[in-house]
């Protein structure tokens, strides 16, 4: 596994990519031009534990998986909603690797994201594994925000970052 942050005044690039996987993850962002994300190579469910924690908040994209990355989270990355049953095959074929997990789920606040959810919800509840959502699911959705990196960027903006760096 390759994990590279790079930060310079004008430019912050975020790389990451596993040979396991086969996948990876890029974002540029300069000031006064337009951001850009993309994925490298097959796109699967992404695992990645950066912390000393045994939660791991489940997202869509990529956007929000790097949200998460930069909030201190480790996140599982559908990568697409219908990549919902390739992590639940991930999952049941390295079920006693998830016991110990703590697995919040934070799909996308639309149609495919609450199928994804109800999907994810089902099978976690069928095998016992220890699931939920963030404590900060509710204001989200509160705030009508689609997903975790359009609430991040609506929480940062009225200046309340600690409501997302509450980790208990």
């Amino acid at each position: 596994m390759i994990f590279k942050n790079s930060i310079e005044p004008t430019e912050a690039c975020l790389e990451y990519s596993d040979s396991r996987q086969g996948s990876g993850i890029q974002k540029a962002l300069k000031k006064n031009e337009k951001r850009f994300v993309r994925n490298i190579g097959t796109v699967k469910p992404l695992i990645h534990k950066a912390y000393d924690s045994n939660k791991y908040i489940i997202v869509e994209g990529i956007e929000d998986a790097l949200t998460c990355h930069v909030l201190g989270y480790n996140f599982i990355c559908l990568n697409s909603i219908s990549n919902t049953s390739k992590l639940i095959e991930i999952i049941k074929s390295n079920i006693e690797k998830f016991k110990d997990k703590e697995l919040l789920i934070c799909t996308d606040y639309d149609k495919g994201g609450m199928d994804s959810f109800e999907q994810l919800e089902k099978f976690f509840y069928s095998t016992g594994l220890n699931y939920g959502v963030p404590f900060f699911y509710a204001d989200m959705l509160d705030n009508n925000c689609k997903d975790i990196n359009e609430y991040f960027v609506k929480i940062r903006q009225q200046g309340g970052n600690e409501i997302l760096n509450d980790k208990n």
